[in-house]
């Protein structure tokens, strides 16, 4: 699997790794681009973005773009750049701790810019990195065509 995680703190970082670890294509960003950088360095797989619009050349369509931002204005204004760069049918999946308005408001945007998005609460701190994660998703049941 190809997917980009933006958003590499506690959470996004343990959950880039054990991407990375079982094998997958992990394109990391960060707003502090030295934290991808360290991630790429320590593990097999890692393809570190400066800028969002990298995702485009960095990920074949269709493109999955995961955040792991905080809620609020971080994720907005990730969510504002992605809208300016990605193409239809990428799918963009809020892991963030968004407060469930701001999802339905954000669901409404993204699909109706003809892409996909998926709301996915995730539990399981630090410790995910070891033992895995639980996730709660939410989410149309068929793709923006």
């Amino acid at each position: 699997m190809d997917i980009a995680l933006l958003g590499l703190g506690r959470m996004g970082g343990n959950m880039a790794r054990r991407l990375l670890r079982g094998g997958h294509r992990v394109v990391l960003w960060n707003r502090t681009p030295q934290v991808a950088e360290q991630i790429k360095a320590e593990e097999k797989g890692g393809e570190a973005a400066r800028r969002l619009e990298e995702l485009t050349t960095l990920l074949k369509p269709p493109r999955q773009v995961w955040i792991m931002l905080p809620a609020g204005q971080a994720t907005e204004e990730a969510l504002e750049n992605l809208l300016g760069v990605l193409s239809k049918g990428d799918t963009i999946i809020d892991g963030g701790n968004s407060n469930f308005h701001d999802t339905q408001r954000r669901a409404a945007l993204v699909k109706g810019k003809g892409l996909n998005y998926v709301d996915v609460g995730v539990s399981g701190g630090v410790w995910g990195l070891g033992v895995g994660y639980g996730m709660m998703i939410g989410g149309e049941t068929e793709a923006v065509e």
